[in-house]
């Protein structure tokens, strides 16, 4: 039921729906999560299942499901979605730079809104990957009648809403073909910000459960930092890295091998920039540690001007 959502996380990052637990009329009882680490903890309904998000996702996550079934769902990689009666929350923190390294930089003066609305456009389904993927599997004759991705995501208009006692948050509902999905945004500060997602079978996000979901949204306590989980995605920056050195592979090489350390190809293949928007973009990756030398670096940027 895991699928690989791009970073992101590792360039790409990796989301799954999960289950969530089933609403009674009598008060939640919660318990409290804490990651191995002590550094991340979050309140959950009681009965549940918590647990780390998986080791496929490079910044402390936690995932609560409603069932062993909807565990054994969220493991499966060949689950493409929550089924009947199957919830689950996932819960991450990421640095607010990560943002920068797949191309969606963040503004500082971004809304909350505008950050539920980032993470959701990040974790959805991409529907031009969809429909390249389509046309590339499509046989001539099948080309002949129109190909695309009419309904295959629905979003709601992005707002700010308050989780209690003033904590204000992002919150986006999304709507696939393979469920419904919940984006619960915060700024935790410090550089800091974390996202909770819900992910229901298709029509079942309910009141009851957006309530759940932003309730565990709300209990979010993180002890790291942005520059340390930077560092561990990205790897600590090489001394001299950027100073000296000849290119020991092509550009296009050195891409699919060092740019990649984070996020997927399709990141850079979207991005139209001039010589001086990639040499900015390639500087800023030194900075956050991809490892390129002085010759490797105007490799990869000569050869991003020239294909992109």
């Amino acid at each position: 039921m895991k699928r690989l959502l791009s970073m992101i996380l590792l360039a790409a990052l990796v989301i799954s729906p999960v289950a969530v637990f089933a609403q009674t009329e009598e008060p939640m009882e919660w318990e409290q999560y804490t990651s191995e680490d002590g550094s991340l903890s979050l309140s959950y309904p009681s009965g549940w299942i918590a647990q780390n998000g998986g080791d496929d996702i490079p910044f402390p996550s936690a995932v609560v499901v409603n069932s062993e079934d909807t565990l054994s769902a969220w493991n499966d990689p060949a689950a493409e979605g929550p089924g009947p009666g199957q919830v689950a929350i996932l819960t991450i923190i990421l640095p607010r730079d990560f943002f920068d390294t797949i191309g969606m930089t963040l503004e500082e003066d971004a809304s909350l809104a505008d950050l539920a609305a980032t993470f959701a456009q990040l974790f959805g389904t991409d529907e031009e990957a969809v429909e390249a993927e389509a046309e590339m599997l499509a046989t001539e004759e099948a080309m002949a009648e129109p190909v695309g991705t009419e309904a295959a995501m629905s979003e709601s208009e992005a707002e700010e809403i308050d989780l209690g006692d003033g904590m204000m948050a992002g919150y986006v509902e999304v709507s696939e073909s393979t469920g419904d999905t919940a984006y619960v945004a915060r700024d935790l500060g410090d550089g800091l910000v974390s996202v909770t997602i819900a992910f229901t079978a298709s029509g079942e996000l309910s009141d009851e459960f957006v309530a759940d979901a932003q309730q565990i949204a709300a209990s979010i306590s993180y002890s790291g930092t942005a520059d340390a989980l930077m560092e561990s995605m990205m790897g600590p920056t090489m001394s001299g890295t950027a100073d000296a050195g000849e290119a020991s592979l092509s550009g296009e090489e050195l891409v699919q091998e060092r740019c990649t350390v984070c996020h997927d190809l399709a990141r850079v293949d979207a991005q139209d920039k001039d010589e001086a928007g990639w040499t900015a973009t390639v500087d800023r990756m030194i900075g956050y540690g991809a490892q390129l030398n002085a010759g490797e670096r105007q490799a990869v940027i000569d050869y991003l001007v020239e294909t992109h």
